[in-house]
């Protein structure tokens, strides 16, 4: 909950503004009666229904697929595990829910697992229609287990983003992967908001790019009237190339992107 206060005299602004910020606790959404509860991996498939998770789960594969339009999956501050076996997977997945009313996913842990290979994200929408991603912790092959990305492909982002409009909020990330990227260019991200996130990335050469890469915080590409305000992001590059881009902006056909209030740290 935030709100600030400028003084006006006349038309005159005071030169300073105060501003309030009071996060409400963890745990404390609104569920609704008739809320259903979920034990294990599911189908999400109940157009307009709330899903609550009841207990940490794990997949060999993906772990919920949202199928019905109208949704939201709230974890229940527990933990998902996803791909603890080969092959692709998703933490979260949906797909071609076009003009379909609001989709939320919120308030938990999305991990992935030991297994390998093919696409792995932690939260993959796409084709999706007014999507809230909020107070979801994201770890992908955490950078406190290894040094090396586990990327097949470079561009490896925890979440990218490429429908408009999208509020990115209140979500600790931390992985050997590349942070948030808004894309205007081979998507539609513009008029997006990103704020008040921990980013922590770390990356290192990849099969497709071997001989040379990016840490990559927040990448802006080509996404017009996007917002980026209140995040601390951390990026680690490893000894041989050592760039790191905790703020990445490619915004030469874009207008209205407008960057404060943020903490980045860039260490080589």
């Amino acid at each position: 909950l935030q709100f600030a206060v400028q003084v006006l005299r006349g038309a005159v602004a005071s030169p300073f503004g105060y501003a309030v910020a009071c996060r409400v606790p963890e745990g404390s959404f609104s569920i609704p009666g008739g809320a259903i509860p979920l034990t294990a991996p599911a189908n999400l498939s109940v157009a307009g229904a709330t899903y609550v998770l009841q207990n940490d789960v794990a997949a060999a594969g993906t772990a919920f697929t949202i199928s019905a339009p109208d949704v939201t999956l709230d974890l229940g501050g527990h933990t998902v595990t996803y791909g603890t076996g080969a092959g692709a997977a998703q933490g979260v997945y949906s797909e071609y829910l076009y003009n379909a009313g609001k989709t939320t996913v919120r308030n938990g842990a999305i991990v992935e697992g030991g297994g390998s290979g093919g696409q792995r994200h932690g939260v993959y929408f796409r084709g999706a229609h007014d999507v809230r991603l909020t107070h979801l912790t994201v770890l992908i092959a955490s950078i406190t287990e290894c040094l090396g990305t586990k990327a097949l492909v470079a561009n490896g982002y925890m979440i990218a983003v490429y429908k408009p409009s999208t509020d990115v909020f209140e979500n600790e990330l931390a992985g050997e992967s590349r942070g948030i990227h808004f894309d205007g260019t081979d998507g539609d991200a513009h008029g997006s908001l990103c704020h008040d996130n921990v980013i922590a990335v770390q990356d290192q050469p990849n099969p497709e790019y071997p001989d040379f890469h990016w840490v990559h915080g927040i990448k802006l590409e080509g996404a017009r009237n996007v917002v980026v305000t209140r995040n601390f992001v951390t990026g680690v590059a490893d000894d041989a190339h050592a760039e790191v881009r905790c703020l990445d902006l490619d915004v030469e056909s874009a207008t209205g992107v407008r960057i404060e209030r943020n903490r980045f740290t860039a260490r080589a």
